[in-house]
């Protein structure tokens, strides 16, 4: 978690590049009539979650091998891989699109351009009601810098929390994690639960459906979920090995080519990423994962990300 680097995995930087190219092909499609008649991704935009787990699993192998990172140290490096990149991206598109927005659009892209080097993209397009479903999120080159506020903040308050957990007993912290794991759950299945509810005609104690696609608090048991990886056992048996991956690839691809949403989509997706981040290493999708043009796209995909809405919205 410090300036030493993590120890690669070539089949997780090659789910790395699926998930950059799911949430590229959703947008694509999202913003082209073309492709919505034929080759749409239609809950591409899983492939976020892909990334959070992904990330999830990084960062609690990491704060498991280097508990005495300080938090200067941990911030430190995240700004030199985060935040460089990011405000190359911000001052160059804010340059041209002083030649291809009107001054409302100006006006809404430098309030999330500000947001997003102070690390709450999320926020501010929470709050400026802004839908980030809608064909008029494309008009703001910014709309997508909501993830790299969300990994932030997930990436600070994890470190702030395990290191308040330093001294504490395994199996404390691990209730703890566990809690909040949960509680994260509930407020990702909000809507859903209080269909339920009202379904049975049950009492609903509290106002279900308060948060956004933006918030962060959602996201907690996806980043969590991640590092169930770090814990799974091995397998050696081929044929086991196989099955799992097929199922995990099910998990992942079903969601993300269905026309039809529920809330068992994004835990199948988290689901299947934990299997293949574990397992996938030595399966039958290990060569299709480790292709070198599928690890080159991995190796990029923060790049990719942080460009490609940009570059699709001036087309």
């Amino acid at each position: 978690m410090n300036s030493n680097k993590q120890a690669f995995l070539p089949h997780v930087a090659g789910m790395r590049a699926f998930a950059i190219i799911f949430v590229v092909w959703f947008h694509l499609s999202q913003n082209n009539t073309h492709l919505q008649s034929w080759a749409q991704l239609p809950q591409g935009f899983y492939g976020v979650d892909i990334f959070i787990a992904i990330m999830g699993y990084f960062f609690i192998k990491g704060m498991l091998k280097k508990e005495d990172t300080s938090l200067i140290t941990f911030i430190s490096g995240k700004i030199s891989r985060l935040f460089v990149p990011l405000a190359i991206i911000v001052f160059l598109t804010c340059i041209l699109s002083l030649f291809c927005l009107d001054s409302t659009g100006l006006c809404n892209m430098g309030k999330t351009g500000v947001a997003t080097m102070l690390g709450g993209a999320n926020l501010q397009l929470k709050y400026s009601e802004s839908d980030y479903f809608s064909l008029g999120s494309a008009m703001n080159p910014f709309f997508h810098t909501w993830y790299i506020s969300v990994a932030i903040q997930l990436l600070v308050s994890g470190f702030i929390c395990f290191a308040i957990l330093r001294k504490c007993s395994a199996k404390a912290r691990v209730t703890v994690l566990v809690t909040i794991a949960v509680i994260s759950w509930l407020c990702d299945m909000a809507d859903p639960i209080r269909s339920v509810l009202l379904h049975f005609h049950l009492p609903c104690p509290w106002e279900w459906g308060v948060f956004s696609y933006y918030d962060v608090i959602p996201r907690i048991w996806v980043f969590l979920a991640g590092g169930l990886a770090i814990f799974m056992p091995e397998i050696r048996n081929r044929y086991l090995l196989a099955a799992i991956c097929f199922i995990a690839l099910v998990f992942i691809l079903f969601p993300v080519m269905s026309r039809s949403s529920s809330s068992s989509c994004v835990m199948a997706v988290v689901a299947g990423t934990i299997l293949l981040i574990r397992y996938a290493g030595g399966c039958w999708l290990s060569p299709v994962l480790n292709n070198k043009v599928v690890l080159w796209i991995g190796r990029i995909s923060f790049s990719l990300y942080l460009v490609h809405v940009p570059i699709i919205g001036a087309f």
